[in-house]
């Protein structure tokens, strides 16, 4: 066991982690500013033959649109919201008679310029859905980045997950990115759904001082020759025991 243990102590692993780390301490990353934003929410439900909405807002945030009907047998809701750098929205229809369904949409669109060199896409995008009879429920994330003119990203999710990614451009160039959240939910006869999903997002500067200055250097060369006599010296006395 002990012998086991101590062949995955691999000194070349670890100095390598060591040095990614190293390596990691040089980077550093920076909001980068929108010259201008446009935030926008919509909602709107139905049930049988009730509707609520659409209500529809645009501007600054903070703005919330909702929708919300209800008849002697189905029910519907909708809410949006956009906030700083995060939107949301959430959706639920129920149904024991006639069909229900609503829509929630939340929107960013901002513009910027690029800093020069590599800049960083991150959203954070949260989905939950519940459905039960013939009911149905989910939302989808759709993402747009332009830069003078090209698109270097376009992608729409369905699923809960962290997106992350790496650009490089030269400095001064027009951007303008683009962000829609949609939450649906619908039911039929004895159904219900209900979704409920948000996203929050940057962009950010990234830079990376690649090379260790001759200090770090050192102690990494010094913490490298010290777990290989550690390792050596563990095996020795093993083997010498048995």
């Amino acid at each position: 066991m002990k012998t086991s243990l101590l062949n995955r102590i691999n000194p070349f692993t670890v100095a390598a982690a060591t040095l990614a780390a190293s390596l990691s301490w040089g980077a550093a990353a920076a909001p980068i500013t929108f010259t201008s934003t446009i935030y926008d929410t919509h909602a709107s439900a139905f049930a049988g033959p009730a509707s609520d909405g659409p209500d529809d807002q645009s501007g600054d945030p903070v703005l919330l649109s909702s929708a919300f009907v209800a008849t002697a047998t189905d029910s519907a809701a909708a809410d949006a919201i956009a906030d700083h750098l995060f939107l949301a929205a959430s959706t639920e229809a129920i149904s024991t008679l006639e069909a229900s369904g609503a829509e929630a949409i939340a929107g960013f669109s901002g513009s910027f310029f690029t800093p020069g060199g590599a800049f960083s896409l991150w959203l954070d995008f949260e989905d939950f859905s519940d459905a039960l009879g013939d009911g149905s429920a989910g939302a989808e994330l759709f993402v747009t980045l332009v830069v003078d003119g090209l698109t270097l990203f376009d992608e729409s999710y369905t699923v809960s997950q962290l997106i992350g990614a790496d650009f490089a451009t030269a400095a001064g160039l027009a951007g303008l990115l683009d962000i829609t959240l949609v939450s649906l939910s619908d039911a039929f006869g004895d159904g219900s759904g209900f979704n409920l999903a948000s996203a929050d997002f940057s962009l950010n500067t990234v830079s990376l001082n690649t090379v260790p200055v001759p200090a770090s250097l050192a102690l990494l060369l010094a913490g490298l020759g010290g777990l290989m006599v550690v390792q050596r010296r563990a095996i020795r006395s093993i083997r010498q025991a048995g």
